[in-house]
C-alpha cells in the first residue's frame, strides 16, 4: 500500500528491508469481483447481447479493461435493483485498470446506499493510502475497525489493523504501529490464520529493528520464517532471510549475514523476483564491503544497478551509484 521504510547509513549505504503488507488480500478481493463481472458478461452473452460479443476473448488478448468497464456501467443503469453488486464490480475493474476516480465514484455510490458496507469502506481507505491521503485512509480504516469489532468479523478486523499499522509506520509512530500489529497477530492466531500471523511477525521485526532492539527483531523474523517455511510461502521465506541478513550485518556477524542474503537471492532467482533480487545484490555488496572484499562488493552492486536501471527503480539506482562511489 505504502512504500516500506529504508534504513540509511553513512556514505549513501542503504539496506533494503522488506516489509510485508496485506495488499495481496485486497487484490484478491478485487479479482473476485472481476470474476463476478466476467460471469455477468457471460450471462449477457447467453441472453443474446450483441454489445458483449467477443468481449472476453478480446480481454484475454489485450488485457484492456475499458470495454468491460463500459459494459458494466450500462448494465448497472439497467438493473437498478442490483446497484450495490454492480457498483462493487465496477469499482474493482476500475481499480485494476488504474482508474481510481471511477473506482471511488462507484464505492461512494455503494456507501450512499449502505453507509456501513465494510468492504467498500476498506477499499476507499486503500485508495486514499495509495494516493498519499493518509488522514483519509485512517478515517476509513478506523470506521472499518469499529464495525468489524461490533460485528465480530475477523478478516476485516485484521485488514483494518494492518492497514492502520502501515499508516502509523509511515508517519513514524512506531509505538502505535506495533500496537496494531500485535492486535492483528492476536486475532490471526485466534482464527488460525497462519499466513497473516507470519506477516505480522515480519512487520513487527522491522519495527523493533527501527527501534534498535535487534534481539526482538531477530525473534520476530525467525517466528515469521518458521511459519513461512511450514506453509511453503517462498516470497515470505526470502523476505525473512533478507531481513535476518540485515540484522546480522548490523551486529557485525558478516558470515551469517552473507549466508542469509545468499539464501534470499537463491529463492528470488527461482521465483524471478527482479526487484527483490536487486535488493539482495545491494545487501550482499554491503556485506562484502564490510568484509573488505572490494571485488565482490563491486560485482554485487553492479548486478543490483543493472536490474534497478532495467526496472526504473530510482532509489536503488541512486543507492547503487552511491555504494559504488564508496567502494571506489
Amino acid at each position: 500500500m505504502i512504500p516500506s521504510p529504508i534504513i540509511v547509513e553513512e556514505n549513501l549505504i542503504v539496506f533494503m528491508p522488506r516489509s510485508v503488507t496485506l495488499a495481496k488480500e485486497e487484490i484478491g478481493r478485487l479479482k473476485g469481483n472481476l470474476e463476478k463481472a466476467l460471469k455477468r458478461v457471460t450471462e449477457l452473452e447467453s441472453e443474446g447481447s450483441k454489445e458483449v460479443e467477443g468481449l472476453i476473448k478480446e480481454l484475454w488478448k489485450t488485457g484492456d479493461l475499458s470495454r468491460l468497464l463500459s459494459v458494466l456501467e450500462k448494465d448497472r443503469d439497467v438493473h437498478k435493483n442490483e446497484l450495490v453488486e454492480r457498483n462493487r464490480e465496477i469499482a474493482a475493474v476500475a481499480y485494476l485498470k488504474g482508474d481510481f476516480d471511477k473506482s471511488v465514484a462507484s464505492l461512494d455510490k455503494i456507501l450512499k446506499l449502505v453507509p456501513d458496507d465494510i468492504y467498500a469502506l476498506n477499499e476507499r481507505g486503500f485508495i486514499c493510502g495509495l494516493c498519499g491521503d493518509l488522514s483519509g485512509a485512517e478515517k476509513y480504516f478506523r470506521r472499518v475497525l469499529d464495525l468489524a469489532k461490533e460485528l465480530q468479523k475477523g478478516e476485516p478486523l485484521i485488514v483494518a489493523l494492518n492497514n492502520l499499522a502501515v499508516i502509523y509506520k509511515e508517519r513514524g509512530n512506531l509505538k502505535l504501529a506495533e500496537e496494531m500489529h500485535l492486535l492483528s497477530l492476536e486475532i490471526a492466531q485466534k482464527y488460525n490464520r497462519k499466513e497473516i500471523a507470519a506477516s505480522n511477525y515480519s512487520n513487527l521485526g522491522l519495527i523493533y529493528h527501527a527501534q534498535g532492539d535487534l534481539e526482538k527483531a531477530e525473534q520476530m523474523h525467525q517466528n515469521s520464517l518458521e511459519i513461512a517455511e511450514s506453509l511453503d510461502l517462498k516470497e515470505l521465506v526470502s523476505s525473512q532471510y533478507g531481513n535476518l541478513g540485515i540484522i546480522y550485518k548490523t551486529r557485525g556477524e558478516l558470515s551469517e549475514a552473507e549466508k542469509m542474503q545468499l539464501k534470499a537471492l537463491e529463492i528470488d532467482k527461482e521465483l524471478g523476483r527482479l526487484e527483490a533480487m536487486a535488493s539482495d545484490y545491494t545487501n550482499l555488496g554491503l556485506v562484502y564491503l564490510a568484509q573488505g572484499d572490494m571485488r565482490k562488493a563491486e560485482q554485487m552492486t553492479l548486478e543490483s544497478l543493472k536490474i534497478a536501471e532495467q526496472l526504473g527503480l530510482k532509489i536503488l539506482i541512486a543507492t547503487g551509484y552511491g555504494n559504488l562511489g564508496t567502494i571506489y
